[in-house]
């Protein structure tokens, strides 16, 4: 018994036998392969390396989820009109949501922040006129957001471009 049980370690070390489990349970594997008589060990690899065992095929893992569709980020465009305390300044945007409360974020370069609220319009457009005191020769850093989620950005929400302008 001891001859059979190292040759049918030595079959599944070979690959010839990879689904047998060592379970200490020899005989059962002796009346698997219909073997009544004793048979010695050489006779048993000869007869293990001549079964052709299919291996059932492992499922294929399922694909990972697809990842959620970011909305296009929208776009912002900044301009002035006029020059000193008559400056405006007009912010363009498109592929804001729709009808949507756009919120205009404006920095300066000594961090003084201020922000606008005003609505997109049915195709997501946004326009605003807006004087904004500040002092020349500075810079205005301008974003927007219609307040779309987003988890790649820190503050967890959807920005539009920055577009810095200065002063006038």
């Amino acid at each position: 018994m001891p001859r059979l049980r190292t040759a049918i370690h030595s079959a599944r070390d070979r690959g010839v036998l990879p689904q047998y489990r060592p379970d200490g349970n020899v005989r059962q594997l002796v009346r698997r392969l219909d073997m009544l008589a004793p048979i010695s060990a050489r006779h048993l690899i000869a007869l293990l390396d001549g079964l052709h065992i299919v291996v059932a095929p492992q499922p294929s893992p399922a694909p990972p989820p697809p990842e959620p569709q970011v909305s296009p980020r929208p776009e912002i465009t900044v301009r002035v009109e006029g020059a000193g305390g008559a400056a405006v300044f007009v912010v363009d945007g498109v592929r804001f949501a729709r009808n949507a409360t756009v919120i205009v974020r404006v920095v300066d370069d000594a961090l003084a922040q201020r922000a606008f609220q005003l609505p997109s319009d049915g195709g997501g457009v946004l326009r605003m006129r807006q004087s904004i005191p500040c002092v020349s020769g500075l810079a205005l850093h301008f974003s927007a957001t219609d307040g779309r989620r987003d988890r790649n950005d820190l503050t967890g929400v959807l920005w539009s471009n920055t577009v810095t302008h200065s002063c006038p």
